[in-house]
């Protein structure tokens, strides 16, 4: 199968060092007992929010066929609407992971999906969220994969939160089915210790004054009273 990778970068700047673990890796085996919490508040409210993966429509990216995650056209009313449905992440200790999942849609249609990311600890407010990684921000037909595709995101340098997937579509866009896969917040980024910069400025002063103080002792030594 196609695998793309794509990359996305959130809080370049890590200013202290931080030792991540692998704080969860989800393939959605079971979706009701995963822990993961689904929000519909698409307008109007349809009569789905993320649901376990349906094996008639696409298998899952590994493991039994309906292991992922699903989001599809009847979050909102099929006759038109705006579909906004929301799968929420157990709390995560963010330290300087990496985020990777699967993504793909069934159709080439204007399916679109949204990860989002909170640094408010447990909260579960949408309003705390914002976004980390857009795939097909603009709608487009046929913008999202329709093969299991791989995406990629750093995330924040410390703290802790949750991330989002947002299945988005509408108003009156053409939507189908979505599904997610493989998620996995894992990775190790060390970077020095604050007292290991303030270490190498004070040898760059020692350094600077020895410096100088060699040209001193060259230029007495080269004066006048040296000059042959």
């Amino acid at each position: 199968m196609k695998r793309t990778f794509w990359t996305a970068v959130l809080f370049g700047v890590v200013t202290t060092a931080q030792a991540g673990v692998v704080s969860l890796t989800q393939n959605f085996d079971n979706l009701a007992a995963s822990g993961w919490l689904a929000i519909n508040v698409s307008s109007p409210l349809g009569t789905t929010s993320w649901f376990q993966g349906n094996p008639a429509v696409f298998a899952a990216q590994s493991g039994a066929a309906d292991s992922y995650a699903a989001a599809n056209f009847l979050s909102t009313d099929p006759g038109g609407g705006t579909i906004s449905t929301w799968l929420l992440s157990p709390e995560i200790d963010f330290s300087s992971q990496t985020l990777s999942f699967f993504a793909r849609a069934a159709d080439a249609l204007d399916d679109a999906l949204n990860v989002m990311i909170s640094l408010d600890g447990a909260s579960v407010s949408l309003a705390d969220f914002s976004l980390l990684l857009a795939i097909n921000a603009g709608n487009a037909t046929g913008g999202m994969p329709t093969d299991w595709t791989m995406f990629s995101a750093l995330l924040a340098g410390s703290g802790s939160g949750r991330i989002a997937f947002q299945y988005t579509a509408g108003p009156n866009n053409f939507a189908d089915y979505i599904g997610v896969d493989t998620v996995d917040i894992s990775g190790k980024r060390t970077v020095p210790e604050p007292a290991t910069p303030a270490l190498l400025v004070i040898g760059l002063v020692a350094l600077a004054r020895a410096t100088h103080q060699r040209r001193r002792v060259r230029a007495a030594i080269s004066g006048p009273a040296g000059e042959a």
